[in-house]
């Protein structure tokens, strides 16, 4: 299992904003444990991300925009 940060969606999210509430937050902050699915970057997971832009295109009329992941967690919610 991946325990960290990983990718735009995981950014830096800090706790400390220069209010009165900082306190407040570094304690949720201290009890918040994120826990995320690990990105394949193997070039066997490349060649099968190119296979599902090609087909979403193919069978879909589905492009995917420019940066825009193949994300495994949405391919298997379809299932």
């Amino acid at each position: 299992m991946f325990v960290g940060e990983q990718g735009p969606y995981w950014s830096d999210h800090d706790w400390q904003v220069g209010d009165h509430l900082d306190h407040k937050a570094k304690k949720a902050y201290e009890a918040l444990l994120r826990v995320s699915l690990l990105t394949p970057t193997s070039p066997k997971f490349q060649v099968f991300a190119d296979s599902v832009r090609r087909l979403a295109q193919q069978d879909y009329n589905y492009t995917f925009s420019e940066g825009e992941e193949v994300h495994i967690r949405k391919l298997c919610t379809a299932c």
